[in-house]
């Protein structure tokens, strides 16, 4: 029987003097998100397990998700954000995956930096120290999927997992030229793809009829082997768009309902678990 695992969650504690919050930073909804609050709600539905990705107001400390991974080994792994403005980080990969809990980095790409990074060379670094280390990276790059396919084309042995289908700050009616754009990355075979936080991408409410086609695809394109299903729950909750439920069926029972089951089987679970190497 498979065990489905949602590839990226937000969890997080309340602001506090021990662990503040970044300056100006909110979190998505109230109460915070816990481990202790989330796991009876993946119970109820049937998820087994977990990727946690430190939501904002974590900052790049990754100190309390680490804290949810070793309590409840057998549900959580962690890919904590990286930051490339600190100089000192770049000493602490070599080592980076020994940490228990630890299965990889999640990079935000943004328009924003990406010049900046690139002239003084701290992008180019990353890429090459990460396929070095061999570290699986999931990759947050809004307007900036260019830079994924350069990397991908210059460090063959980098594995790297796109968020969210190439739709973050898409509308529903250019889903399907954003699809279009994220179909020219199904030739690198070291890209694979997080279907993740699909609900607010579309125009309706469960089943989310619209997105039947573009996920078709999608998954014709990359194949069973680069999908994974990922929640991101907490968009979802913030927008009031879908329950968690509604997500994971949006996937099951709607958009790639029908293909074969070992399919679907890797999709929500074993895909992520080998690209990460997090053993069930």
């Amino acid at each position: 029987m498979i065990m489905i695992t949602d590839a990226q969650i937000h969890l997080w504690e309340a602001d506090s003097p021990d662990r503040p919050w970044p300056p100006g930073v909110t979190a998505d909804v109230e109460p915070p998100l816990t481990a202790e609050r989330f796991i009876p709600m993946m119970d109820e539905i049937g998820v087994s397990r977990a990727v946690i990705s430190p939501p904002g107001v974590s900052g790049f400390d990754p100190s309390y998700a680490l804290e949810c991974a070793q309590r409840y080994p057998d549900r959580f792994a962690v890919t904590s954000r990286w930051n490339l403005d600190d100089p000192g980080a770049r000493a602490r990969l070599p080592t980076w995956l020994q940490q228990p809990g630890i299965i990889g980095i999640r990079q935000g790409i943004l328009p924003s930096n990406l010049e900046r990074w690139r002239d003084g060379g701290q992008l180019a670094q990353f890429w090459a120290d990460a396929e070095r280390y061999d570290i699986p990276l999931m990759v947050f790059a809004p307007g900036t999927i260019q830079e994924v396919a350069h990397a991908a084309r210059r460090h063959p042995g980098l594995r790297m997992v796109l968020d969210h289908v190439n739709l973050v700050g898409s509308t529903p009616a250019n889903v399907d030229e954003r699809i279009s754009t994220l179909l020219e990355l199904a030739q690198f075979k070291n890209i694979a793809v997080k279907l993740g936080a699909l609900p607010i991408r579309s125009a309706t409410r469960f089943p989310f009829d619209d997105l039947r086609a573009p996920l078709r695809r999608v998954y014709d394109a990359f194949g069973a082997d680069r999908l994974m299903w990922a929640s991101d729950h907490t968009t979802t909750m913030k927008q009031d768009k879908a329950s968690y439920l509604e997500n994971l069926e949006l996937i099951r029972n709607s958009a790639l309902s029908g293909i074969p089951a070992p399919d679907m089987d890797r999709i929500l679970g074993s895909t992520v678990s080998e690209w990460f190497r997090w053993p069930a």
